[in-house]
């Protein structure tokens, strides 16, 4: 088992990034910002950033902090034995309802996953905002394949996109097979792929109907 998926470790690294963010955090929110979930979110994601080279202080590497807006992750660490771990960070906040987040690309992902010793790393923070006062409710880290498909559904967005069925309750199990999920999501992907097609022809065929009333 890798360095940062030894057993403990991520649960350690909850607490962590849980206990910095209520320790260390400033007020970082202004009464208009905390209108906007979307700047919470932002804001708490480059807190999380700045502080993960120092609590994954333990694990030797090379740390890289990926600024790119295409990036698939938010950031990334690259360990001495070969190790590489993207963190997307996500936010969840408290209170807001139902919510379909995108996590990533299924090609990204099958093509970051040929090489084995590459983990996709997801860190989920639930947060309640009160005025501009905000509470930090949970944090859990684990590798994309521990989510249950119970939990995950697919999107048609570029090529397809992996996304929480609803970020308010979600399964983890821990240490599932990888080569399992991703058998899994393969099989999906077949059963998804037809499904959209139908909805395109019947899209396609009401498109001709108006044409031709347009036309006539």
């Amino acid at each position: 088992m890798t360095e940062l998926l030894r057993p403990n470790r991520l649960a350690e690294l909850e607490g962590q990034i849980l206990s910095h963010l209520r320790t260390s955090a400033p007020e970082f929110l202004t009464a208009s910002t905390a209108r906007s979930t979307r700047a919470a979110g932002d804001a708490i994601e480059d807190i999380v950033c700045k502080a993960l080279p120092d609590l994954l202080g333990d694990i030797t590497g090379a740390w890289v902090k990926d600024l790119s807006r295409r990036a698939m992750a938010d950031a990334r660490i690259q360990t001495a034995s070969g190790s590489v771990y993207d963190i997307d960070v996500k936010t969840h906040r408290v209170g807001t309802g139902f919510s379909m987040s995108n996590l990533i690309s299924w090609r990204r992902l099958a093509q970051f996953y040929e090489r084995p010793e590459n983990t996709f790393l997801i860190v989920l923070i639930s947060y309640e905002v009160e005025g501009h006062e905000v509470t930090f409710e949970s944090c859990r880290a684990f590798p994309i394949e521990w989510l249950s498909w119970e939990s995950l559904s697919l999107g048609l967005l570029g090529w397809g996109q992996i996304q929480f069925t609803d970020t308010r309750s979600y399964k983890v199990v821990e240490e599932y097979s990888r080569a399992a999920w991703m058998t899994e999501l393969c099989d999906r992907l077949l059963a998804f792929y037809p499904n959209e097609i139908a909805k395109i022809q019947d899209r396609i065929a009401f498109v001709r109907r108006t044409r031709e009333r347009w036309t006539t």
